[in-house]
């Protein structure tokens, strides 16, 4: 098996199948199994009156409104207790006490006495069933809030007794909890996430009392407590600007010594690491849920913690030396704000593990414009490249070959699922692919904004702010169930599964609770009976028991991939890792039978031996015992592919790199906009035969040139002042006297009116401006060389766009003719260029035999369109007559190639993704109205999607008054607006409808050139996961087929869901027509880390190797040699 780190695992010698296996037939009707038309899926829930489960996790009295800790919940753990062969039930309690429910077969459940794990008088949150002293019974950890981590040892009948020297910290407030064997000795070693016992910042009575000292602003006692007390030593800081935060508590981390007593060792010195391998102290994150695997499956397990209330989320590796070192500071790009529960499994088939967290944004879109009070991470952190910002939603991390993630949550699907709690992977229609089940809902809607806004204005008592939950509405929601689709993206499940039901679900487990070899589902919910829901799923199956040989006897941390055919399955066995829960220890795989004689399955256990059994059976459940003497395999370093590119030079602007400005709140279209400047062009400037560059500037950064030496080095040239003024769009021109220059867009006051606008100026190898195109256009956002009316020389056409501020005129689109290098605008165009006015990119097919010259212009909100000059007719649109207009999208770029080889040219036109915010409205049709406010002279653009025939807001209420003061009346509440179309509020304040422009398509596709007509390709979905920047296409000869690379990710297109950074740099090449090989940067080399700008292809020194120049979008520029 081929590794992240690079390391191939192999037998030596071989042996086949040197384990003991006992089949067991399962508890499910074969018949059913073997006729498809009697297949069934989805769950029973089963009622306390048929199971006799009838435990209620109670959180009633003043507790209800007051304990904001409690509110996290409880969960459930599952095991086979006494040894019966059927899996029990343990119930974590609130202001309940906790409950064991032994199983008697069909369903039937016997509450059974606990004794001193029942932990009265405590607040139960977690509970996990684990063998910690290798005697083969189920041993009982049970976590509470302010009573720490408690282990009850099994005396192998299901009865417990309080072990008095376990070693564990019983002051602590544990939240989830997951053992694994982290240093390889045999036993289970335990970490446990601790959140804290009380929320003092969550109670608005509390009263800090501060005072200076050692010169710094200290909170010297809480509520009348001096915060020398145990319980309140640092836990409180002040900022420099007056800012108390409350710390919560350090997670505890534990090495067990094989007999269930447990060493501390969250404090040792480099237990935690940095990227580099320096120390660092255990942080104090509010984390939520931990789970153990073996993420770069190197054989060792790894930690992902999951941390709430805006503290960072842990992705920390095994070091292979009883430590764990954090992950590359890229590994994660951003993740969810307050992070409740995480899972893992190989969602796409690729073989590599991926990563899910839940957060709490709501499914519906009404809903998502009321919950308003969140918090958003700073401008600041979203556009540096090593910045992690947080999103108030659900992240999926598609595992990539390189060790690191794209979070894929919005294109897969599965970015929203309300308040959240639960997530777990599981093949609930077992076609053997891992669907999703996510539990949720909370007390109090503590986000809505109405509710906010509300209490501003109401006269509380001093009890009563104490106890303001209750003027927040309650927040019982669905639990939510997603379906793969078997390519890693989700639709939402069938009702007919049965799990949308709605309360207040927290901890959930899985067991096969009727030994069908199904998993069934378990849910503690809050002030109800706990929900169990039996699986229905008749098709055929395979149940898999594994047993180890040392302490850990489940052989928790085994990896057990199954193969069949072109399918892969994998399951880790886990002990805790679910979000304050546990599950049991059968692990299921869908199985049918024709697959079963020709299918594998590798075991990879704990200690690094692997094992692999064939023959397998259907319908059984597999017991495999880990043999005394494994077979162990051997580590071989494979040596690492040959990048195609290496980084030759990275060249950073004079004055360094420079972040933009902050966004106005008042105008808000950056974040649905792709920024337009920051790219370069590509020239021979001096005519030596070298490509030279020209890197566009911006508002906030100077335009530089770059002169490419013989050697391959780039140097700059010095700018006059004026050619720095020069901060647009730009592209390199030779004239007919073999003068070369650059043409770049310039923003300057125009004379008759003051008003900004963008004129072309030109620029010689010296840095000197020669000539000024007087183009008067407010924005220019592309440029483009052809010689539209063929004459022999090449025309300048200047795309347009509205930029962002106050209205300057029209944006219209303009051609300039050249004649003999003279440059003259052509007002003929004009009529048609006025619609040109949000042009992202333009290209051109060059004329044929007996076709003329067509412009291929891309707009960021609306069809390609093309256009024709004819000596006899002048400019003509032939958007129609090509069938271009059927395709209205969200494009940033076009260019043309013939990537089938069949003498047609084919157009390759970059969008926004499918990976946006607009995900979240699946399958809708998206508009966007420009209006100009006649008291500010604002360009203000509304966005919205079309459902059941409505346009509906995709902004709320609170961007809307920013932007549009006293338009919308003062009582107007948020669900009111959320109630209602767009349509109708802009009725309300006078706007017409007949300026929308609406697009169906943000996907990076190939418009197929069939001679009259083009048809439609959708790049694959790996492609679509990020914005393209800039792409640009290379062939080495007439035969072959063009290579393209696309750049990827678009930091400043910001939104309060996501930062556009999945993406990176791509190279798509083709063996034969239409079947393209994707290179991501573990093959090429182009390792972006930041936001590209543009790119292109630099003269080579050497004839056989090429180089490439990428620019990011904050200045600085990479050359990339071929090897």
């Amino acid at each position: 098996m081929a590794c992240i780190g690079g390391i191939a695992w192999a037998a030596s010698p071989s042996r086949a199948e040197p384990v003991v296996t006992i089949y067991k037939p399962l508890a499910v009707t074969h018949e059913q199994t073997m006729d498809p038309a009697s297949w069934q899926e989805g769950f029973a829930p089963q009622p306390p009156s048929l199971t006799g489960v009838t435990f209620t996790n109670r959180l009633n009295g003043d507790a209800f409104l007051t304990d904001a800790v409690a509110h996290n919940g409880s969960g459930v753990a599952i095991g086979d207790v006494n040894g019966d062969g059927l899996e029990d039930l343990f119930f974590c309690g609130l202001l309940s006490a906790n409950q064991l429910y032994l199983n008697r077969g069909h369903w039937l459940f016997e509450n059974f006495p606990l004794g001193e794990a029942a932990c009265q008088n405590q607040r139960s949150t977690s509970a996990v069933f684990s063998d910690v002293d290798g005697d083969r019974d189920l041993d009982l950890l049970v976590g509470g809030i302010a009573s720490g981590l408690r282990l009850f040892m099994n005396n192998g009948s299901g009865q417990f007794r309080e072990s008095t020297d376990s070693g564990l910290d019983r002051t602590t407030s544990p939240a989830s909890l997951a053992l694994a064997d982290l240093d390889r000795d045999g036993d289970l070693d335990l970490y446990c996430a601790n959140y804290i016992d009380v929320m003092y910042t969550a109670d608005p009575t509390t009263k800090y009392a501060l005072g200076r000292i050692n010169g710094r602003m200290r909170v010297t006692s809480v509520n009348g407590r001096a915060t020398t007390e145990p319980r309140l030593q640092n836990r409180f800081t002040v900022s420099a600007e007056g800012q108390l935060r409350e710390l919560p508590e350090v997670d505890g981390l534990y090495l067990n010594d094989g007999k269930g007593h447990f060493t501390a060792i969250q404090g040792r010195r480099g237990t935690f690491q940095d990227p580099s391998g320096k120390p660092v102290q255990a942080p104090r994150d509010w984390s939520l849920a931990v789970s153990f695997r073996d993420l770069n499956q190197d054989g060792w397990p790894d930690l992902y913690v999951c941390s709430d209330n805006a503290t960072p989320d842990r992705l920390w590796l095994n070091d292979q030396q009883g430590g764990f070192r954090a992950a590359d500071t890229f590994a994660l790009r951003h993740t969810s704000r307050s992070s409740m529960g995480v899972d893992v499994a190989d969602v796409n088939q690729d073989g590599l593990d991926d990563v899910f967290v839940v957060d709490m944004l709501a499914s519906d879109h009404g809903k998502r414009l009321q919950q308003l009070v969140k918090q958003h991470s700073s401008f600041q952190e979203i556009m540096l490249p090593q910045g992690r910002p947080r999103y108030n939603r659900n992240t999926l991390f598609l595992a990539q070959p390189n060790g690191r993630y794209s979070e894929v949550a919005l294109i897969a699907g599965v970015s929203a699922s309300d308040w959240s709690w639960c997530p777990i992977f599981m093949d609930v229609d077992l076609d053997g692919d891992s669907d999703l089940l996510i539990s949720n809902g909370f007390s109090f809607d503590v986000m809505d904004q109405d509710s906010h806004d509300r209490l501003k204005t109401m006269s509380l008592t001093m009890q009563q702010r104490k106890r303001s939950r209750q003027y927040h509405p309650p927040f019982p929601t669905p639990n939510v169930a997603f379906r793969n689709r078997g390519d890693g993206t989700f639709e939402s499940a069938p009702a007919s599964w049965g799990f949308g039901i709605t309360g207040i679900s927290y901890g959930m487990a899985l067991g096969d609770l009727d030994n069908d070899g199904d998993q069934d589902v378990v849910i503690n919910q809050l002030n109800q009976s706990p929900i169990l829901l039996h699986n229905l799923s008749n098709r055929p199956r395979l149940k898999v028991v594994l047993k180890g040989y040392s302490h850990n006897t489940r052989a928790v941390g085994a990896r057990l991939v199954l193969r069949t055919g072109s399918k892969t399955q994998s399951h880790t066995v886990q002990a805790g890792g679910r979000y304050l829960s546990s599950d049991g220890h059968g692990q299921t795989f869908a199985l049918s039978q024709d697959a079963a004689p020709t299918a594998s399955m590798s075991i990879h256990w704990p200690d690094g031996s692997q094992n692999q059994i064939h023959r397998l059976k259907i319908n059984q459940c597999l017991t495999i015992e880990q043999p005394e003497e494994p077979l162990h395999l051997v580590a071989k370093q494979e040596t690492p592919r040959e990048m195609v590119f290496v980084r030759e030079q990275t060249i950073v602007p004079d004055q360094g790199v420079v972040l933009p400005p902050p966004p106005s709140l008042t105008s808000p279209s950056v974040f649905w906009r792709l920024p337009r400047s920051g790219g370069l062009a590509i020239h021979d400037i001096d005519h030596d035969g070298l490509m030279d560059i020209w890197i566009e500037g911006s508002p906030h950064q100077n335009p530089r040139m770059l002169i490419q030496k013989p050697n391959g080095r780039l140097t700059p040239v010095a700018l006059s002042q004026e050619a720095t003024k020069a901060r647009g769009k730009a592209l390199g021109w030779t004239a007919e006297d073999s003068a070369s220059y650059w043409l770049v867009s310039a923003r300057q006051t125009r004379l008759s009116d003051g008003k900004q606008c963008e004129n072309i100026l030109f620029i010689d190898a010296d840095g000197e401006v020669v000539q000024t195109l007087t183009a008067n256009i407010p924005g220019i956002s592309s440029m483009h060389l052809m010689d539209i009316d063929q004459d022999g020389d090449l025309d300048l056409f200047l795309g347009a766009f509205q930029p962002d501020g106050p209205y300057n005129g029209s944006s219209t689109s303009q051609w300039w003719r050249q004649d003999k290098g003279q440059w003259h605008r052509d007002e003929t165009f004009d009529p048609l260029g006025q619609s040109l006015d949000d042009v992202s990119g333009a290209a051109h097919f060059p004329a044929g035999k007996t076709t003329p010259a067509t412009l291929l212009v891309a707009s960021e909100w609306g069809p390609i369109r093309s256009f024709i000059w004819a000596a006899e007719s002048g400019y003509q649109e032939t958007t129609p007559s090509w069938g271009l207009d059927q395709w209205s999208g969200a494009w940033s770029s076009v260019e043309v190639g013939d990537f089938d080889r069949d003498g047609l040219v084919d157009l390759l036109v970059g969008g926004l993704g499918l990976n946006t915010e607009w995900a979240l409205t699946e399958g809708s049709i998206f508009g966007k109205l420009e209006w100009v406010d006649p008291r500010t002279s604002e360009i203000l653009r509304l966005f919205a999607f079309q459902q059941d025939d409505q346009w509906w807001s995709m902004e709320d209420l609170n961007t809307l008054r920013r932007r549009l003061p006293g338009f919308f009346p003062a009582e107007l509440t948020h669900q009111e607006f959320a109630q209602q179309p767009l349509s109708h509020w802009l009725d309300t304040v006078g706007m017409t409808k007949n300026e929308w422009k609406s697009i169906q398509h943000m996907e990076t596709a190939i418009l197929w050139n069939k001679g009259e007509t083009f048809v439609f390709q959708a790049l694959p979905s790996r492609l679509q996961r990020s914005p393209v920047r800039s792409m640009f296409t290379e062939r080495s000869s007439q035969e072959e087929i063009p290579r393209i690379y696309l750049l990827q990710n678009a930091f400043h297109a910001q939104s309060l869901q996501t930062r556009l950074d999945a993406g990176g740099a791509f190279a798509l090449s083709a063996s034969h027509p239409r079947t393209w090989e994707i290179q991501g940067s573990q093959v090429t080399g182009l390792d972006l880390i930041g936001e590209p700008a543009g790119g292109g292809i630099l003269s080579a020194n050497h004839p056989d190797k090429k180089r490439l120049a990428i620019i990011e979008a904050n200045g600085v520029l990479s050359v990339f040699r071929q090897r």
